[in-house]
């Protein structure tokens, strides 16, 4: 069979995996259980820090046992943590569900982008690769923008309803994961396999020309993952209903599709380092947003992840042109590893200040830390850009 068939596969499974009718309700269904904002942010945390102990780990294993294989475990866990989350009424079994969910999503994450990538190499077309992987994320915000319409909705007529529907929907996973197929690669082979990790991280770390864009993959997805829940607070300061939320949430996540749809064609035109410079004007937006609480500010939040997911193809991509192929799912991991150690250090500590603090100040110290460790990661990475021929720089 031919390895074109992954290519709709991965469309598909990037688009049930963010298919998740919880997202936009997940700050109202912890309060509704008479939890706050610290528990909400603790939760994700935890969530984080399970990605940070597994990332690595989960990409080697897709490294060594195959990448398919790696994706039928993780769509295991999906619908596990959904399930507890739909069944439980406590703090701990809602860190439990977080729990699972991380597994999953961790044994997803580098996975899915290393088997894309080794699919493109076996039919000798590796520069269509971060087109692909920009539609990729155009199905995934398309997925969550359906969901978000549709969750809000449910939550309306009952705040589990979400939880309980998104089981089946989230099983329908493995059997995606199941017809993909695995290209051929050369695998690497240990009988040290944490030996080998630690190896793997480390050349990476000190590899000067990659460590840049790992590090600042994780500081931009940290910090907009902490604003992404941070605009559902700022929701509730100006008084919008539950119902919206999953309006709002398909909006976001519409402009995040088109932000990573037109990713490609805008670094082919203007650069891939324009393209994610443009990022910066993240921290105005936090600034502004702290400053003026009103329902005019809505088409500003709507800019934030337009801004990001033009980024993360274009960063995406030039992490796997300076990576080889037989640990390729290693280091994407290890970037998604960056974005979760970042968070698992702001999280807890931004959702203190949301519930001790005014919110403007909370979002302007989150635009003082994205400026102040973003700009000299930005000089780094403008030296070390690699371009492909014919492209921009």
């Amino acid at each position: 069979m031919s390895l074109k068939r992954n290519i709709p596969l991965f469309y598909l499974h990037r688009f049930l995996n963010e298919f998740l009718l919880i997202a936009p309700i997940l700050i109202p269904f912890y309060q509704f259980n008479r939890f706050g904002i610290w528990a909400f942010y603790t939760a994700q945390a935890i969530y984080a820090f399970t990605v940070l102990l597994l990332e690595v780990p989960s990409g080697y294993l897709a490294d060594v046992i195959g990448r398919r294989k790696t994706l039928i475990i993780g769509a295991c866990f999906l619908p596990t943590g959904l399930l507890l989350y739909g069944l439980g009424n406590s703090l701990w079994v809602f860190w439990l569900a977080e729990f699972m969910l991380a597994v999953g999503n961790s044994m997803r994450s580098g996975s899915d982008s290393a088997l894309l990538y080794d699919s493109f190499i076996n039919l000798k077309c590796e520069d269509a690769y971060q087109g692909t992987e920009g539609r990729g994320h155009q199905f995934a915000r398309i997925g969550t923008a359906v969901a978000s319409v549709a969750g809000g909705l449910l939550a309306a007529r009952s705040i589990y309803l979400p939880f309980w529907i998104n089981v089946p929907i989230a099983l329908a996973i493995l059997p995606v994961s199941l017809m993909m197929i695995e290209p051929a690669r050369h695998a690497p082979k240990s009988k040290r396999p944490l030996h080998e990790i630690l190896v793997i991280a480390g050349n990476a770390l000190k590899n000067h020309a990659l460590r840049p864009f790992l590090l600042f993959f994780g500081l931009l997805g940290s910090v907009c993952i902490l604003s992404l829940w941070a605009f559902f607070i700022y929701y509730q300061s100006i008084r919008i209903s539950i119902a919206w939320f999953g309006v709002l949430f398909a909006v976001y996540q519409t402009m995040g599709a088109i932000g990573a749809a037109r990713s490609q064609a805008l670094s082919a035109r203007l650069g891939g380092r324009f393209v994610v410079t443009l990022s910066l004007f993240l921290a105005p937006i936090l600034i502004l947003l702290g400053g003026i609480q009103s329902i005019c500010m809505l088409p500003l939040i709507m800019l934030h992840p337009l801004l990001w997911n033009l980024a993360v193809p274009v960063l995406f991509n030039q992490i796997n042109l300076k990576t080889a192929s037989r640990i390729r799912a290693t280091v994407l991991s290890l970037a998604n590893m960056g974005l979760s150690f970042a968070y698992v250090l702001t999280a807890p500590l931004f959702g203190l200040a949301a519930e001790r603090i005014p919110l403007r100040l909370a979002l302007w110290g989150l635009a003082a830390f994205f400026t102040i460790f973003s700009i000299p990661l930005l000089a780094s990475m403008k030296r070390e850009w690699k371009t492909e021929p014919g492209a921009k720089g």
